[in-house]
């Protein structure tokens, strides 16, 4: 019982820290960057190895670029990321970015997975927080080099850039009062929410367990019990 006060500021202290990491733990973080950047340094050839490479896709685009000129468009196998299927990729320049964050992409995930010796954890959160923030400056994320927002600018003469930062106003709004809270007249029951007439048949420290009633004649009365992702858990 001593040992509670204690125990209560170090509580505390990691809910604080846990509002600016979003809940990540950056001991574990830094451990497997730790790890992986000691097993980059044990191995200088097969770091050299994939600049090397790196540096000759690079230079056979450039090349690329330079004997095909500004209009032709190029119809290129791209991999299945959803960001680049649009044909307006394959014009310039909008495909040379595209092909530079491919490149780098494909750096990155080489660089993370491939080095030998790295712990398999330690080796997949590296990859995974490297990727987080490569994709935060994908091409696909910024209006000036997306194809598919510049043409749709000027269709509208600036009007979706406009709503946009109308949008951006009032999140930061929300962010700013703490409105985080949707106002119950914004849903409209059997259109937005649902409302199945259910009964709390367990609850205990961590969870509630909502046993629901069927009410059509399809829905079958052996209930199904389900156990949802942690990210769901306010959503299921």
């Amino acid at each position: 019982m001593k040992q509670a006060p204690v125990r209560n500021i170090d509580r505390w202290l990691h809910a604080q820290s846990a509002r600016f990491t979003g809940g990540l733990s950056l001991n574990a973080i830094r451990l497997a960057y730790t790890d992986w950047l000691l097993h980059v340094l044990q191995s200088p050839a097969q770091s050299l190895a994939l600049v090397q490479e790196t540096v000759q896709r690079v230079s056979r685009l450039a090349l690329d670029e330079i004997l095909r000129g500004d209009t032709e468009p190029m119809h290129v196998a791209v991999p299945d990321d959803h960001r680049f299927h649009d044909h307006a990729w394959n014009h310039w320049p909008w495909r040379l970015y595209r092909d530079l964050f491919i490149i780098l992409h494909d750096l990155v995930t080489h660089g993370t997975r491939g080095i030998r010796g790295v712990d398999a954890h330690h080796r997949q959160v590296v990859n995974v927080t490297c990727h987080q923030w490569l994709d935060a400056f994908s091409p696909a994320n910024w209006p000036w080099t997306h194809p598919l927002v510049i043409n749709r600018t000027i269709e509208s003469h600036g009007m979706n850039l406009f709503c946009g930062l109308m949008n951006w106003h009032e999140d930061m709004r929300k962010l700013l009062t703490q409105e985080d809270e949707p106002r119950s007249s914004d849903f409209v029951i059997g259109e937005d929410v649902a409302c199945t007439p259910g009964m709390i048949v367990h609850r205990n420290r961590l969870i509630e367990l909502i046993q629901y009633e069927p009410m059509t004649p399809m829905v079958k009365k052996n209930p199904v019990f389900i156990v949802p992702a942690w990210i769901m858990k306010y959503y299921i």
